[in-house]
């Protein structure tokens, strides 16, 4: 179920409404037996918040992590951390001590297409084949290959989102 969350960065719907609405979307997940798929932007504090009392019971992927004050409190939790194109960024140097840090068997990397293309293709709208980028930083940050980047993101894609083996 997602994307959903709070986003408090520019603040286009009321922040009581977001609340309201990402309550509601946690329930649907629940009820649809959906992983919850979390959009947190300059709301990681009451996002948390939110997530520890409506959603301990549910799958948690972060998307496009941005959290990276909370990757210790992530883990505790069993959330899923995936990261995106910003990782690549020079000035992100807290999200790639993140990714290094994101239990094995929760971390993921995704596009986040259109938006946030990874260096070198920062500027130009995003495409999933520059997903290669994202993860040869976040196997850079954590010691890996590509193989193993891939190895892993992909199985524990395939376990969050039940999808088959192969193809």
């Amino acid at each position: 179920m997602g994307e959903c969350g709070l986003d408090f960065y520019r603040d286009l719907s009321p922040r009581d409404a977001q609340r309201r609405a990402f309550g509601a979307q946690i329930e649907l997940a629940r009820r649809a037996g959906l992983p919850l798929v979390v959009h947190v932007r300059e709301a990681g504090d009451q996002a948390m918040a939110q997530l520890a009392d409506q959603a301990s019971d549910l799958t948690v992927v972060m998307h496009c992590f941005s959290l990276p004050q909370y990757v210790d409190e992530c883990n505790a939790r069993g959330y899923y951390a995936s990261f995106a194109g910003n990782v690549t960024y020079k000035n992100a140097g807290d999200l790639r001590a993140a990714a290094a840090r994101v239990r094995e068997d929760r971390l993921m990397v995704e596009t986040d297409a259109p938006f946030l293309s990874p260096a070198p293709n920062r500027g130009n709208s995003n495409v999933p084949a520059w997903v290669v980028h994202t993860a040869a930083v976040v196997g850079e940050a954590r010691g890996w290959d590509a193989a193993r980047v891939a190895e892993v993101t992909t199985a524990n894609a395939r376990r969050v989102f039940a999808l088959p083996e192969g193809g």
